[in-house]
């Protein structure tokens, strides 16, 4: 990860379930999820077409981005395995403190937790 990452981000958050938690905790792992089961189809979606494009600015010439992030979501779409793991990160004192509402309503049913990482220390 870059400096700047470090720098923008003192903790990044990883929501998940009673479940999910019970899992990272006694395995001391997390676990990616295949795409295939994602609770939200669009993530794959706003990976390749918004998050993608902006880590590649750094290495692409501009004239290539876009040719190469077709590229890569035709592979995306074609590879047999995909595995993801989400984290959140946020600038907003409020939200570091309370948590984001949207994920809350995806992952509280059953309570709901926040893991919260320090990218320092990775």
């Amino acid at each position: 990860m870059s400096k700047k990452f470090y720098a923008d981000h003192e903790e990044v958050f990883h929501y998940t379930t009673a479940a999910g938690l019970y899992g990272i905790v006694s395995s001391k792992t997390l676990w990616a999820s295949h795409t295939q089961f994602l609770n939200d189809t669009e993530e794959g979606v706003v990976f390749s077409r918004r998050v993608l494009p902006m880590i590649l600015r750094s290495v692409v010439k501009p004239e290539k981005l876009t040719e190469i992030v077709e590229l890569l979501e035709i592979a995306q779409t074609t590879a047999q395995d995909n595995y993801v793991t989400a984290f959140c990160a946020t600038k907003d004192k409020g939200i570091a403190q309370n948590g984001l509402l949207s994920q809350w309503r995806g992952y509280g049913l059953d309570g709901g937790y926040a893991i919260v990482l320090m990218p320092k220390g990775w």
